[in-house]
């Protein structure tokens, strides 16, 4: 399935959810950019953190100190996290600048966020260790995974580009005026 493909499953999904007012969904298309912006900046701060944490803990895990032996799987779960922390600020901060624009690359950038949060959100539960956090992982994460969803289809119709023949046509039409 492609990222397209994709993009239009979860408006199916959607398409039948009350929505926002119009004034909401201007404000949030409108706003979004910076949004995204204080987001990846938060989100780089965290990990900036994370790998100063990481770094501070690897002596003790080469001497077996840190956590005994759940040292190893506190790093490969750590170092999970992380990765998902970097590629979060990342799609965030590069979502800016296209957002700002209004451009369907800012849109198409916080979709393959939501994307990558759904993976996190399940990586996490599944290596949490045990079967209350699993399942209590995925019900807070499927609830702010929804609403993160359902915000992002509130503004999509802000960053659809209009067809070349649409754009070629208002051109002919405003050089008649």
């Amino acid at each position: 399935m492609t990222l397209r493909e994709l993009e239009l499953k979860v408006a199916d999904w959607l398409k039948s959810v009350p929505h926002l007012p119009t004034s909401a969904q201007t404000w949030l298309a409108s706003n979004i950019w910076w949004i995204a912006l204080v987001g990846g900046v938060i989100t780089a701060i965290v990990a900036f953190f994370g790998l100063i944490s990481i770094i501070v803990a690897l002596p003790f895990l080469s001497f077996g100190i840190f956590f005994g032996a759940h040292g190893a799987w506190w790093l490969i779960t750590t170092l999970l996290s992380l990765a998902f922390v970097i590629v979060s600020a990342a799609l965030l901060l590069n979502a800016v600048t296209p957002l700002r624009r209004m451009a369907k690359k800012g849109w198409v950038l916080l979709f393959i966020l939501l994307l990558v949060n759904a993976v996190s959100t399940a990586v996490a539960a599944v290596t949490s260790g045990g079967l209350y956090p699993l399942f209590s992982g995925l019900i807070v994460g499927v609830i702010f995974l929804a609403i993160e969803a359902y915000l992002l289809y509130e503004i999509r119709g802000y960053f659809n580009h209009p067809s070349k023949i649409t754009h070629h046509a208002h051109r002919e039409t405003s050089h008649e005026n």
